[in-house]
């Protein structure tokens, strides 16, 4: 922008086409806009380096392979004959090397980066292409050692550091990226010290290790001579989110700005289960910084706990418009959106935060889930654009599941093999997928070749959680001796203690022994390593009455489970009834049985919520809502009979008449 002002005042100003041109490319939207700044440089002076190879990099983005060559070889002659200095040469040997990998020439381009990282083995432009090459190619132990070998050649990168500690634990192996960020703190320098215990800060906040993470935050500020409103502020909100209440308040007290303490205020309420409190807080905060994301994510959070879809909703977007990559705001409005079937919606967001987000396999199940409902989509084009990334394999198992139940494992099997027709088996990236294949293998009386296949994989990553996780399941379909099972998920989980399907199965194993408290307490622990799935907490809450649990208990745990996942009809459900039965028929429990209705709509929640309104003394609403659901109808809206309606649903968009191909957004709306 400021480029762009001083050129409506000097058009001709060389500089500030240079800015422009390289702020255009590095946005990455228009790389035709950032050509045209390139070339009026070029215009001027045809053997500019540093114009000719951005200039390159834009035809590339731009997909103009050819005219992009032909700068290329240009510059490979320019950089001969000028001798240029060595981050030039790297960046241009990169280019080369990604100039094959466009044109489909995968053998070229790998012989190409190949040479370049032996010449410059720790250039972050050429580190970061290669690691994308290999992972495209299924090569993450390439990738691997390229980042280990820059890192030890440059062991003061945090960048280097933290990547590459990040892919260890997306890798299972938690240890080694403990090892990793721990080693960050071997340095007498206060900066780099700073950033380790920050990046330390961050990975336990990752593994909801909150203790660990307050510990490590203290340190880093015990380290920084001028603390900012904003550092003190993230002490508070760590503390809070701790429980450590009346620590986080003493910190906070130290703010002079009184928006700051009310979101340490709505924090605490929320923690203490407190929606309507929290919202109160974050209202009196809006006014004066209404574009906080992360106020406006937990405000549509205190929300979605009353109730209130419609504000949920538009606390979610005003998220999404303020920082969409601060929270996982587009991820939940997806989740909600396709829990009330509002597909054009669910695809938007989830669009949304795929563009902030990068490959989170999370989003990947929602795309599936949402693309089973809609007959408009391409869905073997939709999978093929997610090729090489972390969400493919966990679109790939997730539509196989969803086959199976459909047509049988048999049919998931050929579609597996139609749309994957030279798998790498062994691939750590593909465990999800080869999870899913080797037990539909066994549903369909295949059991030697699922054997097969994960022992090829084991013999490969003998020490890989999620393989070995994926080999108890198969063990356990097998019906193996319950010793063996349990040690093979012991195994797995001793690897990775955030493997949540390998807590799913000890808890299940627990459950076969008659251990209800352990099979309970393993899968409150998987809960937490994985909150994205409500499987493990809906299993504990169920089984919790057979333990002696009291009735408060019980609802507590699905009050929990319902916090979390607010869509989630069976909790919603379960909650209406156990309250109805006690002879609670309060707002509370009219909500629960309007949201049951809401999302996971079945004879049994309609009649609930009939019998709600008749507790409650509603006949007339109680008539009205039971002749909408023999119509087939919604819930009628509020004023048709008496009785306040609890649960605001979201609104739906209407369904298009032609079938289009889907498009996700990549932009969050205005």
């Amino acid at each position: 922008a400021t480029a762009t002002a001083v050129l409506e005042l000097d058009p001709n100003n060389f500089d500030a086409h240079v800015i422009r041109g390289e702020s255009r490319l590095g946005e990455g939207t228009a790389p035709e806009r950032a050509i045209e700044d390139f070339d009026f440089v070029l215009d001027q002076d045809p053997k500019n380096l540093p114009a000719l190879n951005s200039k390159a990099s834009a035809l590339l983005m731009a997909d103009k392979i050819d005219e992009a060559a032909e700068i290329i070889d240009e510059l490979e002659e320019l950089v001969e004959q000028n001798a240029a200095d060595e981050t030039t040469r790297a960046q241009l040997c990169a280019v080369q090397a990604v100039l094959r990998q466009e044109r489909g020439a995968v053998d070229e381009a790998r012989q190409r980066f190949d040479g370049c990282l032996e010449k410059f083995p720790a250039y972050g432009f050429l580190v970061d292409a290669a690691i994308g090459f290999f992972d495209a190619q299924g090569d993450m132990a390439r990738s691997d050692a390229i980042l280990e070998k820059a890192l030890k050649l440059a062991p003061y990168s945090t960048s280097y550091r933290r990547t590459l500690a990040l892919r260890k634990e997306s890798q299972g192996d938690s240890a080694r990226a403990l090892e990793i960020f721990e080693a960050g703190l071997e340095t007498d320098d206060r900066e780099q010290k700073i950033s380790a215990y920050t990046d330390l800060t961050n990975y336990h906040l990752d593994r909801d290790e909150l203790p660990q993470a307050v510990d490590a935050y203290e340190h880093a500020l015990a380290l920084t001579t001028q603390k900012t409103a904003l550092a003190v502020l993230t002490h508070a909100d760590l503390l809070a989110r701790a429980g450590r209440h009346a620590d986080a308040r003493r910190v906070a007290e130290s703010l002079e700005n009184p928006a700051f303490r009310g979101l340490i205020e709505a924090r605490i309420a929320l923690d203490e289960n407190d929606p309507k409190r929290a919202l109160a807080e974050l209202d009196r905060v809006f006014p004066v910084w209404p574009n906080n994301a992360g106020a406006r994510y937990y405000a549509a959070r205190a929300a979605e706990q009353m109730g209130d879809f419609a504000r949920a909703i538009e606390e979610y977007r005003q998220s999404i418009r303020s920082a969409a990559d601060q929270t996982e705001a587009a991820l939940r409005l997806a989740r909600l959106y396709l829990a009330v079937g509002s597909l054009e919606e669910a695809w938007a967001n989830a669009g949304y935060y795929l563009s902030a987000h990068g490959d989170d396999p999370e989003v990947a199940r929602v795309m599936v889930a949402a693309a089973a409902k809609d007959d408009r989509v391409k869905f073997e084009k939709l999978i093929s654009k997610m090729r090489g990334s972390r969400m493919w394999p966990a679109a790939m198992a997730e539509q196989a599941r969803r086959i199976a139940e459909k047509s049988g494992p048999a049919s998931a099997l050929a579609w597996i093999d139609h749309v994957v027709p030279a798998p790498d088996w062994t691939t750590r990236m593909n465990a999800e997928l080869l999870r899913e294949r080797i037990l539909l293998l066994h549903a369909a009386d295949r059991t030697a070749e699922a054997d097969r296949a994960i022992e090829a994989a084991l013999a490969a990553h003998p020490e890989d959680s999620s393989l070995l996780e994926a080999k108890g399941a198969l063990l356990e379909a097998e019906g193996a001796d319950e010793a063996s099972i349990e040690e093979q998920f012991r195994r797995a989980y001793d690897r990775d203690g955030r493997n949540w399907l390998a807590l799913d199965g000890l808890a299940r194993a627990c459950e076969r022994k008659g251990d209800l408290v352990g099979t309970i307490e393993y899968y409150d622990r998987s809960t937490r390593a994985h909150p994205d799935s409500p499987v493990a907490a809906r299993r504990a809450a169920a089984l919790a009455p057979q333990t002696g649990a009291s009735p408060e208990a019980v609802e507590k745990r699905w009050l929990d489970l319902l916090k979390e996942h607010p869509w989630d009809g069976e909790a919603a459900r379960t909650l209406a009834r156990a309250r109805l039965q006690r002879g609670n028929h309060d707002d509370a429990t009219l909500d629960y049985a309007e949201r049951a209705v809401l999302f996971d709509r079945n004879p049994d929640s309609e009649s609930l919520l009939v019998a709600v309104h008749e507790a409650r003394g509603e006949s007339e609403r109680a008539r009205v809502v039971a002749k909408a659901f023999a119509e087939g109808k919604p819930i009628p809206a509020r004023g048709q009979g008496k009785g306040k309606s609890g649960a605001t649903s979201p609104p739906t968009a209407a369904p298009a008449n032609a079938p289009v191909e889907r498009v996700l957004p990549t932009e969050p709306p205005a």
